[in-house]
C-alpha cells in the first residue's frame, strides 16, 4: 500500500519504529503458539495479542490515514472479532480449561501383570497392577477401597520395589474388585515412571492407548469435514462431574 519494497519498508520500520516493529513480528507467532499450546494461559494471551494488535491497527489508520483507510481498519477489526468469536464457542473454549477434554496430552498405559501391596492406615493387602501409566496404575485387589481415598502402593518392577502415594479415582466392584489408582507424584517418583514407562515402551509391551500420529488426525478431520460438514466446531464429549 505504501508502494514500496518489503525491504524498505521493514528497514525503515526498524529505524524510526523499532518497539512496534518487534511488536508486529512478534506478537503473531506468539498468539499461534498460545492457541496450539491449548493450554489455560493460552486464552488470556491469545486475547491480549489481539487486542495490542487491534490498537496498533488503530495507530496505523490515525498515523497513515490515506493509505492505511477506515475500511481497512474496519476490516482488521473484523477479522480480529470473527477469530476472537470462534475461540469463545462454548466446545472451542472448553479444552483450553478442562484437562480432561485434551485425550493427546494422556500418556501411553501399558499394560502389565505386576504384584504389589496397598497400604492404608486400616490394612496391608496384595494386589495385582493390570497397567500402568506415569500418571496411575489400574490393580485387582480383594478389599474395597473406596473412590478419594489416599494409599501407599508398593510394586515390583523389573526386580525393584517402588514406593507410590496414589488416591482412588475409580473402582469396579465385583469379583475381582478393580480400582484406578492416579499417583501423587514427587519429583523421585515422577522421574521412575518416567523411566519405568520409557523402558516398558522399549520392550514392546502393548499400549492401551496410542495416539495417531498428527498428519492421521489431520486427514481423519478433513475427510470428515468434506463428507459430513461437521468439524469446524468440535463435538466436546460429556463428562461426569
Amino acid at each position: 500500500m505504501l508502494q514500496t519494497s518489503w525491504y524498505q519498508y521493514f528497514e525503515s520500520l526498524l529505524l524510526y519504529s523499532p518497539f512496534k516493529a518487534g511488536l508486529e513480528l512478534i506478537l503473531y507467532p506468539l498468539a499461534a503458539i498460545a492457541i496450539y499450546a491449548v493450554k489455560g494461559w493460552s486464552y488470556p494471551v491469545f486475547l491480549l495479542i489481539l487486542a495490542s494488535d487491534s490498537y496498533l491497527k488503530f495507530e496505523g489508520w490515525q498515523d497513515f490515514p490515506e493509505a492505511f483507510t477506515f475500511e481497512l481498519f474496519f476490516a482488521t477489526l473484523a477479522v480480529n472479532a470473527v477469530i476472537v468469536g470462534y475461540f469463545l464457542i462454548p466446545t472451542v473454549r472448553a479444552a483450553y480449561f478442562d484437562k480432561r477434554l485434551r485425550w493427546w496430552e494422556s500418556k501411553p498405559r501399558y499394560r502389565v501383570k505386576l504384584r504389589g501391596l496397598i497400604k492404608t492406615e486400616q490394612l496391608t493387602a496384595r494386589c495385582t497392577a493390570l497397567n500402568i501409566s506415569e500418571g496411575g496404575v489400574f490393580i485387582k485387589a480383594s478389599h474395597v477401597l473406596e473412590p478419594g481415598s489416599a494409599l501407599n502402593i508398593e510394586l515390583l518392577i523389573m526386580g525393584k520395589k517402588l514406593l507410590l502415594s496414589a488416591v482412588v479415582i475409580y473402582a469396579r466392584t465385583g469379583e475381582p474388585s478393580c480400582y484406578g489408582l492416579k499417583f501423587r507424584h514427587t519429583r523421585k517418583t515422577q522421574y521412575q515412571l518416567k523411566r519405568i514407562t520409557a523402558a516398558l515402551s522399549l520392550m514392546g509391551l502393548k499400549s492401551r492407548n496410542i495416539n495417531p500420529k498428527w498428519w492421521v488426525s489431520l486427514w481423519d478431520w478433513a475427510a470428515t469435514l468434506f463428507q459430513t460438514g461437521r468439524g469446524i466446531q468440535p463435538e466436546a464429549p460429556q463428562l461426569r462431574k
